[in-house]
């Protein structure tokens, strides 16, 4: 018997089934679930070095676990880390660490976070009841093939020093066992993770998209992934055909029918074309939040009359939330790990003690021994569903701290949001960053605008932004005192999202994991994009 996608669709959702009914089930009594996360995992790592430095065997409930435990962060774990590269057992876990998966954000730099079957059973928790609650409400998605987010292993981590394995050989091996099915039923091969060049990435990874006449599903992080690959398919549409008619070995299966397809469908106008080529696809699942919003929205240019699901907030460190269609957004994946939320006057509270419309700060503790944990993603409660609160990804706790200003990216970025909206802006990269001077600092506002530049009145954009800026007391006394020069803004005039992408991957990141944003704490871009410094 041939085994086809709906087979395939069906025992994915069959195995994802049993922790979909527990998440269901228990969602009114959240707190007692999370209570019992937090003792599980204190029990289990009683005698480990952190266990012992902490005097886990003294705590039975959540305010001794407060007391004895600092709210920790990336670089307060790195004696522990060091500890593990070294082979060490029983350093933040009782339980092996089997990998060191990096991970990094847009401020650069590589972090380590350590693997444990019990974090890999922390993201199934999360993982299937949002899967299972999708194939209810989308039930396109079980007819046909799916593209996840696979990145190539452009750089490698490993140094050599580590007697743990440094990051995973393919990005399906997060999910475990039910990666093995995703794997089964993605329009990309395996063979994709060998490519270690980007531009022949996005060709390959592209001609397999444009093969797949049956993708029924995209899952992705941050849109502008996406958005690589339809540039790719717009810039390079007649070597695609041809490959695609010919066969890539390895890759991409000779097919004469569908190249003429492809190219029939490329004659479409631009808000057709890709409705026709992948006439099955049911639903975008990605990042529509803060800075992805812009890439969203040309997804969206792209697709007009496909549904799109706003992505849950997931790191490598953990699960925060998932989206619940029915809650009209994305609620905690409270099963996995064990959350506690800081609210704007630095009072720590628990998933039942949040209130509607307040912002807070997660921290997060799990089964890889992240033990109050701040991730710096700061959500607001839109409103509750069946007793869990209904959250908002709103941005990071990230600083720009040049001479004291202290500029965050949540300010930053609804600085530039109002801004952009109320002069009519269309551009499809903006972002602010520093820039070091001798004499104090700069920032520079960079920006690809969408037409001609001539129809903006851009000393007015720059004078409008400033002034939002300098709401921020410690920004507009750095100005006042002329430790800070005033904004200046950049006309970028290449591929502006190609040349941030190629950057954070020649740094360390994974092209999956790279995160536009609003604001970027690496100086030096003024020597990366191609444009004008406009003296105004």
């Amino acid at each position: 018997m041939k085994i086809n996608s709906l087979m395939i669709n069906k025992l994915w959702h069959m195995s994802c089934m049993p922790k979909y009914k527990y998440f269901l089930t228990n969602m009114e009594y959240a707190r007692n679930e999370q209570i019992k996360i937090l003792l599980e995992l204190i029990r289990k790592n009683e005698d480990t070095v952190f266990g012992r430095e902490h005097k886990f065997k003294e705590i039975n409930n959540y305010d001794m676990y407060q007391k004895n435990i600092p709210l920790m962060n990336s670089d307060e774990y790195l004696p522990f880390m060091d500890k593990i590269r070294n082979g060490e057992n029983s350093v933040l876990t009782k339980e092996n660490v089997f990998l060191l998966e990096p991970t990094g954000g847009s401020s650069g730099g590589t972090k380590l976070i350590p693997y444990t079957s019990s974090l890999r059973r922390e993201f199934l928790l999360a993982i299937c009841p949002w899967v299972v609650n999708m194939m209810n409400n989308y039930p396109g998605l079980m007819k046909g093939r799916s593209y996840w987010t696979i990145t190539p292993k452009i750089s490698k981590e490993d140094d050599g020093e580590s007697e743990i394995p440094i990051g995973f050989d393919d990005d399906f091996e997060y999910f475990g066992s039910i990666g093995k099915i995703l794997r089964f039923n993605s329009v990309i091969p395996s063979k994709i993770n060998e490519l270690t060049e980007i531009n022949r990435f996005k060709h390959i990874t592209s001609c397999c998209l444009l093969s797949a006449n049956d993708l029924s599903f995209i899952s992705i992080w941050n849109p502008s992934l996406f958005s690589l690959f339809i540039d790719h398919i717009e810039n390079s549409t007649p070597q695609l055909i041809k490959d695609i008619h010919d066969g890539i070995k390895g890759f991409v299966e000779s097919s004469p029918q569908r190249a003429k397809e492809i190219e029939e469908c490329m004659k479409l106008d631009f808000s057709q074309r890709y409705e026709a080529i992948w006439k099955e696809l049911s639903l975008i699942s990605c990042w529509m939040d803060g800075a992805s919003s812009v890439h969203a929205n040309r997804l969206k240019d792209c697709f007009p009359n496909v549904q799109f699901q706003n992505k849950g907030l997931l790191a490598t460190e953990g699960v925060i939330t998932i989206p619940w269609k029915e809650s009209g957004g994305n609620v905690p994946a409270y099963t996995s790990h064990f959350f506690e939320f800081i609210n704007k006057s630095g009072s720590f509270k628990l998933i039942d003690e949040l209130k509607e419309q307040e912002e807070y700060t997660v921290v997060i503790t799990t089964g890889s021994g992240l033990y109050r944990y701040n991730m710096g993603d700061r959500v607001k409660v839109e409103s509750f569903y069946n007793g869990l609160p209904v959250l908002k990804f709103i941005g990071r706790e990230k600083l720009s701290d040049l001479v004291g200003e202290k500029l965050d990216d949540v300010f930053v970025s609804r600085a530039i949001e109002n801004t952009i909206k109320e002069m009519g802006i269309e551009s499809d990269f903006v972002m602010l960053a520093p820039e070091i001077k001798s004499n104090g600092g700069q920032y520079i506002l960079y920006i690809h605008l969408n037409g001609n530049s001539e129809k903006y009145n851009l000393l007015d954009l720059r004078s409008k932004l400033e002034l939002r800026l300098m709401d921020n007391f410690h920004y507009r006394h750095a100005l006042e005192v002329e430790q800070l020069t005033p904004l200046k803004i950049f006309l970028i005039n290449n591929d502006a999202k190609n040349v941030y992408t190629n950057r954070c991957i020649s740094e360390g990141q994974k092209l999956g994991d790279v995160k536009s944003a609003y604001l970027d704490n690496r100086h030096g871009w003024i020597d990366y994009f191609q444009g004008e410094l406009l003296n105004i």
